[in-house]
């Protein structure tokens, strides 16, 4: 996601079973992992071997507000941002779009 500039990669881990019909891989541009086993932290545990494994981990931003998974993961150079900032930046990218065409935001936000 990028207000400006090029736009990023995003990878989704989920923590649980897969889900029917959502196999790991790349769906519609979005990168989808699942967590390698049913145990506390296996999300984050997956999340930490993504960003260690990476080639330049400091290009990397995890989304999270979990205190831990900050730690464990800006050891190894990612960026965090949590999740208010990131719902502010899909906010601007969202106002941006519609500045840019005769679409009306929608009536109904989820958070």
């Amino acid at each position: 996601l990028a207000a400006s500039g090029e736009p990023r990669a995003i990878t989704v881990v989920i923590d649980g079973r897969p889900l029917r019909g959502l196999p790991e891989g790349t769906h519609d541009g979005v990168e989808v992992l699942y967590a390698a086993r049913a145990a506390a932290n296996a999300a984050d545990d997956r999340i930490v071997e993504y960003v260690h494994a990476h080639a330049d981990p400091s290009l990397l931003e995890v989304v999270t507000s979990d205190r831990a998974l900050v730690d464990r993961v800006r050891i190894h150079g990612a960026t965090v941002t949590g999740p208010r900032e990131l719902l502010a930046k899909l906010d601007a990218l969202d106002g941006a779009s519609l500045s840019n065409s005769n679409l009306q935001p929608p009536a109904t936000r989820y958070r």
